[in-house]
């Protein structure tokens, strides 16, 4: 279901309310039956990556509300990959260090991202090699692109964990 709002129509330079989406389709709010999703706009620091000429996917924001008129909601980030078919267009590389470092088993030293050792361990067991230590997290994402097998082995422990949570 699709709920309209529409936003003033005044004459001079004034910003537009930042809270109304620009999704496509005007200023629409969009329900899923009891819950509002409203898309933030998207700006040059959401970029992957960050301000280049040809960025590869974006940062997307989301806010979940119960009602058009709450003021507070769930903000929702994850990373979109352009030219992905077949669905999957979520960066799952990405959102493999963001959990990573959400459940504080990498770290973020300066530009250097290391794994804990754990999940170093975990993958040992599981027969797989990872290097510990990753300057920064496009370098990071490429070396989970270049090894699938443990981008998957993380994306679904993380998967299994979340699903038990429920």
């Amino acid at each position: 279901m699709i709920s309209q709002v529409r936003s003033k129509v005044t004459i001079g330079y004034v910003t537009a309310d930042p809270k109304i989406t620009n999704a496509s389709g005007g200023n629409a709010l969009l329900h899923y039956s009891d819950w509002i999703l409203e898309f933030q706009p998207r700006y040059q620091k959401d970029m992957i990556p960050p301000k280049s000429d040809e960025p590869e996917g974006h940062q997307c924001k989301v806010i979940f509300r119960k009602s058009a008129n709450e003021k507070t909601g769930k903000k929702v980030e994850y990373p979109i990959k352009y030219g992905r078919v077949g669905g999957r267009s979520i960066w799952t590389e990405y959102e493999v260090i963001f959990m990573l470092q959400q459940f504080d088993m990498a770290k973020a030293s300066g530009a250097w991202i290391i794994v804990d050792e754990s999940i170093i361990k975990e993958l040992k067991e599981a027969n797989l090699e990872m290097v510990a230590k990753h300057q920064g997290a496009d370098n990071f994402r490429k070396y989970l692109e270049d090894n699938v097998e443990i981008c998957d082995f993380l994306f679904n422990k993380f998967r299994k964990a979340l699903q038990i949570a429920k």
